[in-house]
């Protein structure tokens, strides 16, 4: 299975907004699209982890670019008819 979150570009830009004096720590994580049912599962998993999450957090960041990577699985692959 293949990761949910691309550490290596998280890791650089990070770097690139320390050198900057930018707040690390608010900056957005960014999600690869949940491509698979697996990834799509362990962006659940780690949703749920994160229900407590405050805003204007690091988890709460997490959380919300793992929604959006679940929302627009679901909308891919789990189409809801509007009625």
């Amino acid at each position: 299975m293949s990761e949910v979150f691309e550490d290596t570009k998280k890791g650089l830009e990070e770097g690139v907004a320390h050198a900057r004096g930018e707040d690390v720590a608010l900056r957005v994580h960014h999600i690869k699209t949940v491509s698979n049912e697996a990834e799509y599962n362990a962006a659940l998993k780690e949703v749920d982890s994160l229900m407590d999450a405050e805003a204007d957090t690091t988890k709460g960041a997490r959380f919300d670019s793992l929604l959006n990577a679940i929302r627009s699985y679901e909308a891919r692959h789990y189409p809801m008819d509007a009625k």
